[in-house]
Parts: structure tokens; sequence; C-alpha cells
């Protein structure tokens, strides 16, 4: 039997020659050896999607099967394509890094994940848009592997109904995971287009997801909406070089780092006798809040004591 790679290429040729087929004229399309012909190619492209179904089975390779579709009949821009298809990508290699070496804070992703999710394209649906890839399989003996939990999960996180679950996900997996879906999930709205997608292993569905645009919307705001607040308390040395007792308000310069500004305790300024210029230790409640799809955390400040 002819390796993926060749069957591939006989189901591109197909569909080439199909297309071709359907942009023929009125009066030949009404010709027997029309129909003839559109017969046999159809006959071939079911057989040789039969032949590469097999084929994925017996090398643990899965198949993917990715559809784009509009509500209207304006032709879909190729950008439309190429965003959503490489969007998909990084999202899942993302999140396969995540679930193999920890929460992804910021979008970067190490070769290894780099390589086991790499999807390949195999061919373009028949009068549609959409393409079908493949990509290897990890192989255990038992359980679950990381790709196995990485596809997984990208299909519950495309079906989150309230921030609650979308905060679940980037706690385990890390706000840079969040945002890669994000930006899949306004590339397709900007686009105007769906998504129907197919996960397939040993000729099984393994997931799968049919995701319009009202939904798109809906889970865009959902994230958009998503945020986590964190709180700590730190000591650190500084020059006060700015203070405001009616405003509440302070200015702190730290040796090698940021300066810090924020808000003071009413009680400082009053019992307390404060000098510009001069050196204390501060300490200072910090509240971080962590909005998923932008890269900056936003940060409060409030001085409790200064000494």
């Amino acid at each position: 039997m002819s390796k993926i790679s060749d069957i591939t290429a006989e189901l591109r040729d197909t569909v080439q020659s199909l297309a071709r087929l359907e942009k023929s004229s009125a009066s030949l399309k009404s010709s027997r050896s029309f129909l003839l012909n559109q017969q046999a190619l159809q006959k071939r492209h079911t057989s040789l999607e039969e032949k590469l179904e097999l084929l994925t089975s017996q090398q643990q390779t899965d198949v993917v099967n990715y559809r784009l579709f509009s509500d209207t009949d304006e032709p879909m821009a190729i950008t439309a394509v190429a965003k959503t298809l490489t969007d998909f990508q990084e999202w899942l290699t993302t999140i396969y890094d995540a679930l193999k070496n920890g929460p992804k804070e910021r979008d970067r992703r190490d070769a290894e994940a780099i390589s086991t999710t790499r999807l390949s394209f195999a061919y373009s649906y028949a009068g549609s848009v959409g393409v079908v890839m493949t990509m290897p399989a990890e192989q255990l003996l038992i359980g679950e592997t990381t790709l196995d939990k990485a596809v997984e999960t990208i299909f519950k996180l495309a079906k989150a109904k309230n921030t609650e679950e979308v905060a679940a996900f980037a706690k385990t997996l890390g706000p840079a995971t969040i945002r890669r879906m994000y930006r899949w999930v306004t590339d397709h709205l900007e686009a105007g287009v769906g998504a129907d997608i197919e996960w397939r292993r040993n000729r099984n569905v393994k997931s799968s997801l049919l995701i319009q645009q009202p939904e798109l919307k809906e889970l865009q705001n959902t994230i958009g909406a998503t945020s986590e607040e964190t709180e700590t308390t730190i000591e650190i040395p500084g020059v006060l070089i700015g203070a405001d007792i009616d405003r509440r308000s302070f200015h702190l310069k730290i040796e090698g780092d940021e300066d810090i500004t924020g808000t003071m305790s009413s009680l400082i300024g009053t019992k307390v006798t404060l000098e510009l210029g001069k050196r204390y230790t501060a300490t200072i409640l910090r509240k971080t809040k962590t909005i998923y799809v932008t890269e900056k955390d936003e940060i409060t400040n409030f001085l409790l004591k200064i000494v």
C-alpha cells in the first residue's frame, strides 16, 4: 500500500480534477461523459479517503478535519483560512507545552512541543472550504498521552460557558493558553466564519467541535471578562520622593528597580511625620489583577506602614 504522503498526493490531484470538472460549461455538465467522469472521480476520492483512514490507523497517525463555513455567499479571504489554521496550530502547541512543562505565563514554546504537535497538510475538501491534516500520535501502552490531553483540552476550552471555567483552565495552563484561544476566536469572528473540527484516531472520532458566529462571540466576551486577582504583602526599602496627604498618594524610589506609586493609609502623615528624600522601609499591600487577554497585569499598591 502507498505511504500516507503518496495517498494524500493522489487525493489532492483528485480534488483538483473535481474542481476543474465543476467549472465545465452547463452544456457539458448535462452530457453523459461528464457524469461518468464525475462519478469516477468521486468514487476514486472515496476510495482514497478510505485507504488514508486505514493507513493512518495502522501507522498511529491522527487525522484532523477542519472546515470553515460562512452564512454568506461571499468568497472566503485566504487570510481567513491562513490565520485560523495558524491560530489553531499554535494554540494546540501552547496547551501541550503547558501540560508537559507547567503553566505558561508567556507565549514561549519549546522545540519538542512544536515538533510533537506539528500538523501536516494532507489535502483540501472537494467543494468546501476546509483542509485535512495529519499528525503522528504519541503512543503509550496504558493511559492517556500528553497529546491526548492537549487535544481534549482544546475542545473543552472552546466549549467553556462562563468566566469560572476559563479561569480554572488559566490556573492550570497559564495565561498564554487563554490569549492563544482569544486570538483564534477573534480571527474567526473578524473573518465571519465558523468552524467544524473533527479529530480522528484509529478510524474513530476522538473529539469534535461545531462552533458558529454567535457562540464565538459569546466565547470572546467570556474570555475578555475573565481575570484573576492576587494579594501579597511586601516589605521594601526605598527613598520617599513624593507624598500627598490630601490625595493619600505616595511615590517611593527603589534602587535598581521600578519606582512604586499608589495609595497610602490614612494613618500615615497624621500620626507619622514623613520627610521627602529620606530612606524608609515600606510595608505595601500589592494587588495584582491578571487580565488573560493581555500580557500586562494591573497592579495597585497600598502603603500600610513606613518606618
